[in-house]
């Protein structure tokens, strides 16, 4: 194959953003050692186990881990917890590990750099897609930072809840509103007591 044709095929990946081995095979129609020596280019950058990106395809280098985070654990994962709150700048706690949330049936082999939160809760209800990843909603975020009060921290988790409707981020209608949907009304009723004590 010429020097042209091989740049050519290795930039048909561009769009595909964050890609994994198999997309890239499934992509090209190539065989995975043949992949393995288009991966050595320069033009193909490793960003995670199994996973590349082309040098110039088109995303926000500055949510890049929070894109390999949901591409390596799933279509029906989505960035929660510490990390939404970063995100939507309700803490000035930063995240040492990106928050995960998954499926209950998923499994996954422990990994320093994420932590992953089974919950049943749907993976659709109160997520936003961003940048080729998916986040809690500010108000999912908040109701189950919440729940997840002993991991986060109580006083950051309030914190975050009365900055957020401080700054018309959210109301407390909205509040209840997703905490009925995620079948938490009442855990958020005997906290919010505690909340506007």
């Amino acid at each position: 194959m010429k020097k042209g044709e091989v740049k050519a095929q290795i930039d048909s990946l561009i769009p595909l953003g964050v890609f994994s081995t198999e997309e890239a095979l499934e992509k090209l129609s190539i065989s995975q050692p043949t992949f393995s020596r288009l991966a050595k280019s320069d033009l193909i950058e490793k960003v995670s186990r199994g996973l590349y990106l082309h040098t110039e395809a088109d995303i926000n280098f500055e949510h890049l881990d929070y894109i390999v985070a949901c591409k390596r654990f799933g279509r029906n994962s989505v960035i929660g917890g510490l990390s939404a709150l970063e995100f939507y700048n309700l803490t000035e706690q930063v995240a040492p590990i990106i928050w995960v949330l998954i499926p209950p049936e998923r499994r996954v082999s422990s990994d320093s750099k994420y932590k992953t939160i089974k919950t049943k809760a749907s993976s659709k209800l109160g997520v936003d897609t961003i940048d080729d990843f998916r986040i809690t909603s500010i108000d999912r975020t908040l109701i189950e930072s919440l729940k997840y009060q002993t991991k986060i921290g109580e006083g950051i988790v309030f914190k975050a809840i009365t900055e957020a409707i401080k700054n018309n981020q959210t109301t407390e209608d909205r509040l209840y509103k997703m905490a009925k949907k995620l079948a938490m009304l009442s855990f958020l009723e005997k906290k919010w007591e505690l909340l506007t004590a």
